[in-house]
């Protein structure tokens, strides 16, 4: 449902004693002119229609969680208008004032106890990010988005990894009955687990990653899986629902469950911007396919010893090995450092080549001594048999995502 017109200052008869406490339904909005319109309630204690003349206009979203029967609650939300959420809001960061102090005044079990109440506050905050960011997406549902994650970290200045994490929690905790859609994704018995402070909104990041990584004939359980889940979250750690989504899995019956479109779905490859010392994270999801090749590579050229000239000492990690032999694989089939043109060969005469005498060695390097500088010993690869990939081999066809044998 959109916005709705709502009355603050009107014109008219006097209001009924119970017109804000017993208000159920919008029956007639008819648009006069300007600011001025007529509409009609009908009221649940007197069954009649009340007109009146409404000269200025606010908006309210309805929300389905009833009220007390009070004036500060005539919206049927915890906040009745603009002013009670402002006045909250003010009492919260004055209440957060008070509560950074006085905790050497208590033993170490009523501090305890106070803390896991703090926590349970905190966990339901996720509720006020998702009420937050539904109300900004205006009806659409909320996703991660590039533009989205963009617009929370500097409305609300936090990290990329925190926005993340409440947009995931607020896919899964929006309310039906503010998306333009009836929604598949969200998961109503989790929400009223954070209303209750249950489970927080890294639990429900968690959630989501785990049901996002289900097949796409797996969406369909969502809803099945919802109380199931639910149940979870005040018997398990929030570290416990990393597993979730092999338990899905087994419930569900999805023995093999996943299609090539779904691992096309679900690869990626992102390279972070450089860090102070120039260098960058690489992170993100790989085929079997790639994966193979990789596993490949590092049997053959990252173990002890690889790539370095004949005696060399190699103090090197298992890490600093294996990403050695990735930069010289890779530099081996594209040229090397600073090259944007690779071999103009043909996978025909690149296997069939004998590498070059002294083609472990560099410039300034003999063929059993380091580098002159001390610098560690720069890898060297041997030329790779280079095979034409087709677009089967590359992951677009049936048999993508198989493994093969080397």
């Amino acid at each position: 449902m959109g916005r709705i017109p709502w009355f603050s200052l009107y014109d008219g008869p006097t209001l009924p004693a119970h017109r804000r406490s017993s208000i159920e339904s919008l029956a007639e909005i008819r648009w006069r002119t300007g600011l001025s319109v007529q509409l009609s309630f009908i009221c649940s204690n007197c069954l009649k229609f009340h007109p009146f003349q409404i000269r200025m206009i606010r908006y309210f979203v309805p929300m389905n969680n009833g009220g007390d029967g009070n004036d500060s609650t005539c919206t049927g939300r915890p906040a009745g208008c603009v002013a009670d959420l402002r006045e909250a809001v003010g009492h919260f960061a004055a209440a957060v004032d008070v509560i950074t102090g006085g905790w050497d005044l208590l033993d170490d079990d009523a501090r305890h106890e106070l803390y896991v109440e703090l926590e349970t506050a905190r966990r339901r905050l996720a509720i006020v990010d998702t009420e937050y960011l539904s109300a900004t997406a205006n009806g659409r549902v909320v996703k991660q988005t590039p533009a989205a994650m963009r617009k929370l970290v500097e409305n609300a200045h936090v990290s990329r990894a925190e926005a993340r994490r409440r947009l995931a929690a607020v896919h899964r905790l929006q309310r039906a009955d503010v998306q333009d859609r009836p929604p598949k994704h969200d998961l109503p018995a989790v929400r009223q687990s954070v209303e209750e402070g249950v489970a927080g909104a890294d639990a429900v990041e968690l959630i989501h990653k785990a049901l996002d990584e289900l097949p796409e004939r797996g969406n369909e359980l969502v809803h099945v899986a919802d109380p199931h889940i639910a149940d979870l979250l005040d018997k398990v750690q929030v570290d416990d629902l990393r597993h979730l989504g092999p338990m899905l899995r087994a419930l569900s019956g999805l023995d093999d469950p996943y299609s090539d479109e779904d691992r096309q779905r679900r690869r990626s490859v992102r390279l972070s911007q450089p860090d102070g010392d120039n260098m960058s994270r690489i992170s993100g999801r790989v085929t079997p396919e790639l994966g193979a090749i990789l596993r490949r590579l590092w049997a053959d050229f990252a173990g002890p010893g690889a790539l370095l000239p004949k005696g060399a000492d190699d103090d090197r990690t298992a890490d600093q090995r294996r990403h050695d032999a990735v930069e010289a694989g890779i530099a081996a089939r594209f040229g090397s450092e600073g090259s944007d043109e690779g071999p103009s060969e043909g996978p025909e005469e690149a296997a069939g080549e004998e590498p070059d005498e002294g083609s472990g060695e560099g410039p300034d390097t003999g063929p059993d001594e380091g580098p002159v500088d001390g610098s560690p010993p720069a890898p060297r690869l041997p030329p790779l048999p280079r095979r034409r990939m087709s677009g089967r081999r590359r992951g677009c066809g049936r048999n993508a995502g198989r493994r093969r044998s080397w």
